[in-house]
C-alpha cells in the first residue's frame, strides 16, 4: 500500500468519522449497526479507489443514508416505552414488571415500575429485602453487576449497562427509599443523576440532594464503580473496598453508604459490612429494605 493510499484511508475515517459521531452517538433501535457497516474495514477497502473529493462525497451520502434509516425508525421507535414514565403517561397505572426499550440499547429490557410513589412512573434499579436469599448475594464479579442480577420482583440489581442506557436517555432524578428494623422510613433524592459507560467505569454522578435520610452519597458522588475483581475505588491499600466490604458499589476510601452490602439484620460487626446508610443508621446497622428508582425530572 503506497503512502497515497495510506492517506485516503486516514482521510476517509477523518471525515467520516467527524460526520457521523454525533448521528450514530444520538440513534437509538437497531440504528448503531448500520452505524458500524458505514465505518467498517469493507467501506474502508473501498475507499481505497476514490479520490479526496469523491471520499468527501461518499461520507456526506452515507450521513444522508443513515438519517434515511432514523427517519424510517424514528415513528416506531417513539411508540415504544423507553422506561416507566412512558407507560405511566400512556394509561398503565399499576405497579409491575413492564418491558421497556432503553433509547441507548439495541434491546429491550424488563423493568419493575413503582406507578404509586410520589406521582409515580419510577423505574427501580435496585432493592434490598427480607426474602430469604444468601447474605451475599450481591457480592458479584464486574460482569454481574454489567449485565444484572437477581429476582426483579424480590432483590436484585438491574445492571450497569441498563442504568446507563436509562439515565443518559433524560435528565433523571432519583430516590433512595430506605427502613429499617422498628419500622423508621427514610429518603433521600437526587438531581440530575447520571451513570456513565463501561469505557468510563460506571462513573456515577448528581447534582443536588434533598431528604430526611441524610446525604450518604456526598462521598460517592463522581466515583467509578468498584467489584472484587475490578478494583477503581480511592483505597492505596489491601483489601479493596468492594474485596473488605462484601459489594458492588461507587467506592471512595471507602464509603458512607453501602446499600449492595451483606444483608444483616439491624447492628452488626465488622463495621461497614452490612446494608448501611451511615448519616441515619450508622455503619453498624445493616438496613431492612431498599429501593433505588428513577425517574426524568419533572
Amino acid at each position: 500500500m503506497s503512502f497515497c493510499d495510506s492517506s485516503k484511508v486516514i482521510l476517509y475515517c477523518l471525515v467520516f468519522t467527524l460526520l457521523t459521531l454525533n448521528e450514530c452517538q444520538m440513534v437509538g433501535c437497531n440504528q448503531r449497526r448500520y452505524c458500524e457497516r458505514l465505518g467498517s474495514i469493507e467501506g474502508i477497502l473501498h475507499s481505497l479507489s476514490l479520490t479526496t473529493s469523491q471520499l468527501v462525497d461518499l461520507a456526506a451520502n452515507n450521513i444522508k443514508e443513515l438519517k434515511d434509516v432514523d427517519s424510517c425508525t424514528r415513528n416506531r421507535c417513539s411508540t415504544l416505552p423507553q422506561d416507566c414514565s412512558n407507560l405511566l403517561n400512556n394509561g398503565h397505572h399499576q405497579s409491575g414488571i413492564y418491558e421497556v426499550w432503553p433509547r441507548f440499547l439495541n434491546e429491550s429490557v424488563f423493568v419493575w415500575c413503582d406507578m404509586q410513589h410520589s406521582g409515580g412512573g419510577w423505574t427501580v434499579i435496585q432493592r434490598r429485602g427480607d426474602y430469604g436469599n444468601d447474605p451475599l448475594l450481591f457480592y458479584k464479579p464486574w460482569n454481574d453487576y454489567k449485565q444484572g442480577f437477581g429476582n426483579i420482583s424480590e432483590e436484585f440489581w438491574l445492571g450497569n449497562d441498563n442504568i446507563f442506557a436509562l439515565t443518559n436517555q433524560d435528565s433523571m432524578e432519583l430516590v433512595i427509599y430506605l427502613e429499617n428494623f422498628e419500622g423508621g422510613k427514610r429518603y433521600a433524592m437526587y438531581s440530575n443523576f447520571l451513570v456513565r459507560s463501561e469505557r468510563e467505569m460506571y462513573r456515577m454522578s448528581y447534582e443536588n440532594y434533598e431528604g430526611n435520610a441524610g446525604d450518604a452519597m456526598d462521598v460517592h458522588n463522581h466515583k467509578n464503580f468498584s467489584t472484587f475483581d475490578h478494583d477503581n475505588d480511592l483505597k492505596n491499600s489491601e483489601p479493596s473496598c468492594a474485596e473488605k466490604y462484601k459489594a458492588g458499589w461507587w467506592f471512595a476510601v471507602c464509603h458512607k453508604a453501602n446499600l449492595n452490602g451483606p444483608y444483616e439484620r439491624g447492628l452488626h460487626e465488622p463495621t461497614g459490612r452490612g446494608v448501611n446508610w451511615e448519616p441515619w443508621m450508622g455503619l453498624h446497622y445493616s438496613l431492612k429494605s431498599v429501593e433505588m428508582k428513577i425517574r426524568p425530572k419533572k
